[in-house]
Parts: C-alpha cells; sequence; structure tokens
C-alpha cells in the first residue's frame, strides 16, 4: 500500500513561532534587565542562576534569541540565520545545567538539594525562549530542505513494516545504549571505592527512591531503547504483557535523562580539564571527594547521557508513525530476528541473511532501504538487497544488485 503524497507549502510554526520569541525576549528579557541594572535576587544552590551568560549575558542571549528570531521570520533561504538560531539555542541550553538539580530537587525535596522558586523560573524561562526559538529554527530547516512542515521526512511515501516491532535498532544506538550502562556501571564503581561518608544529601525515602531511579536511568533506560521490552511489554508485566509500550514513556525519560547529563556534567568536565591545565588548586564542595574521583566520576556520567541521547534520538526515528500530512513511513532495517530466511544468492541449506544497516555508501540518505545481508554460508559474502519484497506475504527480497 502506497500512500498519497503531499508537498505542503505553508510552514505555520515559521508565523507562530518567532512572533512568540519575540514576546518572550520583551518580557523576560526586561526582568534580565531589571535585575542585571543591580536587583539581582538571591539564587540556589549557586549565587547566579546561569553559568557563563550571567548578569548582562543573559540580557545578550534573550537579544540574540530576538534578532534570530526576526531573521528567521524575514529570509527565506538563509543557512547563516539557521546556523545562528540553533547557536543561540546551544548557549542557552549550555548555560543553564543547573536546571537539572532543580528538577530533581523538586521532585525529592528529601534530598535537601536547595532550590528556590525564583530560581526554577529563572531557569525554565531561559529554556523556554529556547524552546520556542528551536521550533522555529527547524521549521525554517524543514523549509529549506523542501521536507513536509509535520514530519520532516523528504522523497516520495513508501511501504514498510508499520509495526516498530518489526524492526532493529542499528548498531550504532546498541553501541550508544550500552556505552550508556557503562558509564552508570563506572560511576556506581566510584562511589563504592571511595565510599558514602561523603555524599552530601539526606538519606531516608528521597534518597532510596534517588537510588532506585538512578540504576534505572542508567541500566534499564538505555536498553529498553534498543531492544524489544522497549517496545512491548515484557512477559512478567503481567497486566500489560504483550501491549504496546506508549511511545513518550520511554522517550520523555531518555531525552531529559540524556540532555540533562550531557549538559551538566559536560560543563563540569570542562571546568576540570580547565583547572586542570591552567594549575588551578581543585576546590572541595564539602564532600571529602578529592580531583581523583571526580575525574572518574564526571566523565561517567557525561559519557553516561551522551549514551542514552544517541540511543533515544535512534529509538525516536523507528517508532515515529506515518505521517498524516504527507503519507511517508519511516523505513528501519528490518529486525533479524524476526525475518530469518534463506540466502538465495548461494542457494545453501542454513545460509542465513542478517540485515545490517549500511550506515555510509552510495544509498545512505538517500535511499533508506537498502540494506546489507551477510550470508553465513558462504565466508562472509555480502549481498546488497531491496527489503521492500519483506512483508506480511513472505516474498523473498527483491534483489537490488550484488557488489
Amino acid at each position: 500500500m502506497t500512500a498519497t503524497t503531499t508537498n505542503p507549502t505553508r510552514y505555520r510554526a515559521l508565523t507562530w513561532a518567532p512572533v512568540a520569541v519575540l514576546a518572550w525576549t520583551l518580557t523576560y528579557g526586561a526582568i534580565r534587565v531589571y535585575w542585571a541594572a543591580g536587583h539581582m535576587p538571591t539564587f540556589a544552590p549557586m549565587p547566579e542562576d546561569l553559568v557563563i551568560f550571567p548578569g548582562w549575558g543573559a540580557v545578550g542571549l534573550c537579544v540574540a534569541a530576538g534578532l534570530a528570531a526576526v531573521g528567521l521570520r524575514l529570509s527565506s533561504r538563509s543557512r547563516l540565520v539557521l546556523a545562528g538560531a540553533w547557536a543561540t539555542v546551544a548557549a542557552i541550553v549550555v548555560a543553564s545545567p543547573m536546571f537539572l538539580l532543580d528538577v530533581v530537587g523538586g521532585i525529592l525535596a528529601g534530598l535537601g538539594i536547595p532550590v528556590s522558586l525564583v530560581s526554577v523560573a529563572s531557569r525554565g524561562g531561559m529554556l523556554l525562549g529556547a524552546g520556542l526559538l528551536a521550533v522555529a529554527a527547524v521549521a525554517y530547516q524543514r523549509r529549506l530542505r523542501g521536507a513536509c512542515s509535520r514530519c520532516g521526512r523528504l522523497g516520495r511515501a513508501s511501504d514498510g513494516p508499520a509495526d516498530a516491532r518489526e524492526r532493529s535498532a542499528p548498531a550504532w544506538a546498541v553501541w550508544a545504549a550500552y556505552v550508556a550502562v557503562a558509564g552508570c556501571l563506572v560511576r556506581i564503581a566510584a562511589q563504592l571505592a571511595w565510599g558514602f561518608e561523603g555524599f552530601l544529601y539526606d538519606g531516608g525515602a528521597a534518597l532510596l527512591v534517588f537510588e532506585v531511579g538512578f540504576v534505572l536511568a542508567g541500566v534499564l533506560l538505555p536498553t529498553a531503547l534498543v531492544h524489544r521490552f522497549g517496545l512491548v511489554w515484557p512477559r512478567w508485566v503481567l497486566p500489560l504483557a504483550g501491549r504496546r509500550v506508549p511511545r513518550w514513556l520511554v522517550l520523555g525519560p531518555a531525552f531529559f535523562v540524556g540532555l540533562g547529563l550531557t549538559v551538566y556534567f559536560g560543563m563540569g568536565l570542562a571546568q576540570l580539564v580547565v583547572d586542570t591545565v591552567s594549575g588551578a588548586a581543585f576546590v572541595d564542595d564539602g564532600s571529602g571527594y578529592g580531583a581523583g574521583f571526580m575525574w572518574i566520576a564526571v566523565p561517567s556520567y557525561f559519557v553516561w547521557g551522551v549514551g542514552v541521547g544517541v540511543a533515544a534520538l535512534a529509538r525516536f526515528r523507528q517508532t515515529r508513525p506515518r505521517c498524516r500530512h504527507c503519507g511517508q513511513l519511516h523505513r528501519a532495517p528490518v529486525n533479524p530476528h524476526l525475518t530469518r530466511k534463506n540466502c538465495r544468492e548461494c542457494d545453501k541449506s542454513g545460509a542465513i541473511g542478517v540485515a545490517r544497516r549500511t550506515l555510509f555508501g552510495p544509498g545512505f540518505g538517500k535511499n533508506e532501504n537498502r540494506v546489507q545481508y551477510k550470508c553465513r554460508g558462504t565466508q562472509g559474502r555480502h549481498h546488497r538487497r531491496d527489503a521492500a519484497g519483506e512483508g506480511r506475504s513472505g516474498r523473498h527480497h527483491r534483489r537490488h544488485g550484488a557488489p
């Protein structure tokens, strides 16, 4: 079944998103000007609510966001304007790493993390502007590429397995997920090696919930992003066994954990590098842990966040439904565990074709249907085939051309 393809010409986000960014610049920017003029409130857990861009630097970010919004609204095909918008979004996100502690401290108040309403509102307001500008930048980028305004896909609509359970995560996503798990385990090992005497937060039920969530976010969440139990509830979840897992039940926490850990501990890692290169003395935060512990814990957190973020992007792309606007469906590699077939190239009994994603090849980015089959019965011969023939009818793969 081939859906009808439509070419949308209206990108509605470019109508309202830049206006929303301008309104945010005038309101939130006015507050930042008032604060920078000598009326700065008290923030927690640090004296400044933003890093790198405190005081008038935050005002500069607001002005930059407003100018980027004007450029996105008035220009039609300017890559420079698009790059400036994304650079502004990145600068705002990098300046707000403490928002991660605001969320954790707000949810688990028993941990004793200092949280104030003005700090949450300040950093949250800054990230709100970044989100609005990102929406405008995405719409502008899709218009620049001539892609669908709703889903961002290019080309004609294609048939394929509509059920995400029939697709497999790419190899690079699996690697990223297990790298994230390794980062979490290294962090736990470092804590066990140095002990818990210097742990700054209070105990109790909140600490227990935090530790359970810590392990789930470091082990269960990354693996759920690349395995079947992240798509379908496993058998041991009796009330929901066999039912589809809501898409954003996994993707929401994954994107938050990935982005939060990457930004927060990325800034911490950069500070460690700068202090080491400059020869600055290590400043103890009261925990009693030295620089050696930080050089293990901080990079582990950073690797953990990057791995979860990469795996989340892969799962987001894998589970995208058919677009109602243009009718396109994302074509992912067919799961080899569900579609094992004898290789017709060698016509040998027991030869199994295993789907592999061709990451860097002549068809990458243009022909997403091209997958690579490695025949185990012919000493590693590879056969490229078109996976369009694989469907409910069980037809053999149509040959796309052997190398």
